[in-house]
């Protein structure tokens, strides 16, 4: 990876964006002495002592919640020898050799344990609350994650462009993905949203209108 591509920027205090491509992020919320994951973005060589850099020790990241298996999301969970993995029980078709992600190109297997989720499971990280929003559509397992009720990692399920929310780009079932932007835009409170590709808003009224 070459290194102008790679950034981690503080977003909130505790919450940082972490770029392994110009168009690649993942995020890293801090939970006591302890970080918890959310996807691990493209396999990057040199990213440890980045995150060293910003006090980030790779070995006291607890947990990795994986929005879905493509691999711009994955590449990094060696680097977390120590976290407990999570994805959606409904990916677990991308891993098996099931079904393909494009014409003769597949997914899986994942790496590693895992443990599956299903839509609306609550999993406790010390007092952070995650909660699994099942989101297919981009592919069949596609998970965003709900963090205390205001902060949604939406993973690729949501991404912006200019004429708002991009709804062709390398979907699997774009009605289904269109059906998931519908059931995200009815949640309320959310103070944040974080997207794998297109960055951050903190007006999430204003991302989701079109889909309210």
């Amino acid at each position: 990876m070459d290194k102008k591509d790679r950034s981690i920027e503080q977003i909130d205090p505790g919450l940082f964006k972490v770029k392994t491509h110009k168009f690649v992020a993942f995020y890293l919320l801090k939970e006591n002495d302890s970080w918890i994951a959310f996807d691990t973005g493209i396999n990057d060589d040199g990213l440890a002592d980045e995150l060293r850099s910003v006090e980030v020790d790779p070995l006291k990241v607890s947990h990795i919640f994986l929005t879905h298996t493509d691999r711009d999301h994955i590449g990094n969970i060696s680097l977390f020898p120590n976290a407990k993995v999570y994805l959606s029980k409904a990916e677990l078709v991308m891993l098996d050799g099931s079904t393909p992600r494009f014409p003769g190109r597949f997914n899986g297997p994942l790496k590693g344990e895992y443990q599956t989720l299903s839509d609306g499971e609550v999993i406790d990280v010390g007092k952070t609350m995650v909660q699994a929003i099942s989101t297919p559509g981009h592919t069949p397992g596609s998970m965003a994650y709900l963090v205390n009720g205001s902060i949604l990692f939406s993973g690729d399920t949501v991404a912006w462009g200019l004429g708002g929310i991009i709804t062709r780009k390398f979907n699997m079932d774009r009605k289904t993905r269109e059906l998931s932007l519908k059931k995200l835009a009815k949640l309320d409170n959310i103070s944040l949203i974080c997207t794998a590709h297109t960055g951050i808003s903190r007006d999430f009224a204003k991302v989701m209108r079109k889909w309210r």
